[in-house]
C-alpha cells in the first residue's frame, strides 16, 4: 500500500512541480514518511536550495557514487521531487535523511554518520597519524646510549690515554 502511495505522489508531483501541496497530499506524506514536519514550511525562493544541498548529501541507488542531486536517472529525479516536496511541507533535513535510509539503509548517505564502528574507522588513520611519529622518536631516544659525565680535569699531556691496540704496535716497534 505505501509503495502505491508512494507512487501515486511521485506521479502527482512530477506534473504540478510548482504547485504548492494539498491537504490530502500531506496527510498522505505523514502516512509515508510516518512523522509530521518538525519544522516550519521554508519560503518559496529558498526551497530550491535547501532541496539541493539535501540532494548532494543522498547517494543515487542506481548510479556508482554519484548523488540525487548530480544523477539524472529517472529514480535520482524521482529523489530529487520528493526531497523538494517534503522540504515544502517543512521536514527538517534530518527528518528527510531518515526517510531515505529507511527505504535504502545507511548506504544511501554519501557521507557516514560518525557513530559507532565508522567513528572508529575515521579515528584510526588519524591516530595513526599521530602515533607513528611519537613511537620513532621514542625508539630513537632509547638507542641513543647516555653520555659519560665528563671528567672536570683534562688530561695532561702523560695522562693521555692510549687505546690497548695502539699500545701493543707501539710495544712491537719498540721491540724492533
Amino acid at each position: 500500500m505505501k509503495t502505491f502511495l508512494l507512487m501515486l505522489m511521485l506521479s502527482t508531483t512530477a506534473s504540478a512541480q510548482d504547485a504548492p501541496p494539498t491537504r490530502a497530499a500531506f496527510e498522505d506524506l505523514v502516512g509515508i514518511v510516518g512523522v509530521e514536519p518538525a519544522g516550519t514550511p521554508p519560503a518559496d525562493d529558498v526551497v530550491e536550495a535547501i532541496t539541493v544541498d539535501i540532494a548532494e548529501e543522498l547517494r543515487c541507488p542506481v548510479c556508482q557514487g554519484l548523488s540525487v542531486a548530480d544523477s539524472q536517472t529517472e529514480t535520482a529525479v524521482s529523489m530529487f521531487d520528493r526531497i523538494r516536496e517534503l522540504v515544502r511541507l517543512g521536514y527538517t533535513e534530518q527528518q528527510i535523511d531518515e526517510f531515505f535510509i529507511g527505504r535504502y539503509g545507511e548506504w544511501v548517505l554519501l557521507a557516514p554518520r560518525a557513530t559507532g564502528f565508522a567513528t572508529l574507522l575515521w579515528a584510526l588513520p588519524v591516530f595513526m597519524i599521530l602515533a607513528i611519529p611519537l613511537v620513532l622518536l621514542g625508539v630513537s631516544s632509547a638507542r641513543r646510549q647516555p653520555e659519560k659525565p665528563k671528567d672536570p680535569t683534562p688530561p695532561g699531556p702523560d695522562d693521555t690515554p692510549v687505546d690497548p691496540y695502539l699500545q701493543r704496535v707501539l710495544a712491537d716497534l719498540e721491540d724492533s
